[in-house]
């Protein structure tokens, strides 16, 4: 069983440990770092992985992502190529995390990382996936929405209802510019035996294009869908989670 008044902050440098202090003046925090000098006095410090996340309701990791000495921002760098941050350190926390978490711990990464970082480490490789397995211990999927009672008579943690899907979008010229507007809707309700939380949550698209002869405006119209489909699921995805925290509490 998850002991739901227990967290881990994985990374004890500039931002894991003041957070993981702020916290323990709430919650039981666990702290685990490689460099064995930090103390604190209120963050229990532990000298293995294991020890830190074994067993804990939700697991914070804030792993360095160290860049580029020359991309600090105390020079432009406008002409210089791009570069990523470099996430080795997370990469390998990860890898480790996954073998001790128990089913239903919540992991959730504070580290400095560039928009579509987590994407491109699942496909490298499975482990974010496999993280988001083991948060959900055990689901089913039903037709209808279950009574209050029934919820508690099956143990559910929560109940999660998704409806008032819909879509809109909208294509019209001004001058010479097509301009293509893209909404998507949905409502979420997470509820348990005792608590309800609804959730509206929405996605929105805009595209423009200079109109000439015999061009084509449909590649960017459905780039635009894909987009504000893909912002949507990882809004649900995040605004969910928050609730079935708060369900949770």
């Amino acid at each position: 069983m998850l002991m739901t008044q227990s967290v881990a902050m994985i990374g004890l440098g500039k931002l894991g440990l003041p957070v993981a202090e702020a916290m323990a003046k709430h919650y039981t925090v666990y702290g685990y770092d490689t460099n064995k000098d930090i103390k604190s006095d209120t963050v229990t410090i532990c000298d293995k992985l294991y020890h830190a996340v074994h067993d804990v309701a939700i697991v914070f990791i804030a792993m360095p992502t160290p860049h580029d000495p020359e991309y600090g921002g105390e020079k432009p760098i406008a002409s210089k190529i791009k570069k990523d941050f470099s996430y080795e350190a997370l990469d390998t926390c990860l890898s480790e995390i996954e073998n001790y978490v128990e089913p239903g711990t919540i992991v959730v990464t504070i580290s400095t990382v560039l928009p579509g970082t987590y994407r491109k480490l699942a496909r490298k490789h499975k482990k974010i996936e496999n993280l988001v397995n083991k948060m959900f211990k055990d689901f089913e999927i039903v037709d209808q929405k279950l009574e209050k009672e029934k919820i508690e008579e099956n143990g559910f943690v929560s109940q999660i209802s998704f409806y008032d899907f819909k879509g809109d979008s909208k294509f019209e010229t001004f001058r010479n510019t097509g301009i293509y507007q893209i909404s998507l809707d949905i409502k979420i309700e997470v509820s348990n035996s005792s608590k309800n939380i609804t959730n509206d949550i929405s996605s929105s698209m805009n595209w423009e294009k200079n109109i000439f002869l015999n061009c084509n405006l449909q590649n960017g119209a459905v780039k635009s869908g894909q987009k504000a489909l893909e912002n949507l699921i990882e809004r649900i995805y995040e605004t969910t989670y928050e609730s079935i925290f708060q369900i949770k509490r």
